[in-house]
């Protein structure tokens, strides 16, 4: 969300109200990739002739957001390096979902990490694993077999 406080001539990215505050844990690996690149953007702001008002983590060389093409043009590119079909960005929201589920992480905590309000909504992104659909069947044949 973007937004423009009364006086100012430039425009400044502010969480929606909803999600202000809200705490996402995250793998070990992405939170020191995250340090990194903290350090790395402390350089950058400080070699700047100017920076942007903001504290964006990825940014241009003056503290700008990432143009979308850009984002998109770096997505695709990483996807076609991985041998992987293109997706849409929203579709990691959905697999990370179902990766938690899968993985046994209750219901209400994956609700909790993406911020939805009810279960029915994280149902909603899931999809039936065949690893968990061969655990829920084994899981049968040791209850009645």
């Amino acid at each position: 969300m973007s937004t423009r406080a009364e006086g100012d001539t430039w425009w400044r990215l502010v969480a929606p109200k909803r999600d202000s505050g809200r705490t996402i844990p995250l793998p070990t690996f992405v939170a020191e990739a995250l340090r990194e690149r903290l350090t790395e953007r402390d350089a950058e702001k400080r070699a700047a002739k100017v920076w942007a008002p903001n504290d964006l983590v990825f940014s241009d060389l003056r503290g700008n957001p990432i143009a979308f093409s850009n984002l998109q043009h770096w997505w695709t590119g990483a996807l076609e390096r991985a041998g992987l079909a293109y997706r849409r960005w929203h579709a990691l929201r959905g697999s990370t979902i179902t990766i938690l589920l899968a993985d046994g992480v209750p219901e209400i905590t994956v609700a909790a990490i993406v911020g939805h309000r009810s279960l029915e909504q994280t149902a909603r992104y899931t999809k039936l694993l065949p690893r968990v659909s061969r655990d829920a069947a084994d899981r049968i044949g040791r209850a009645i077999g």
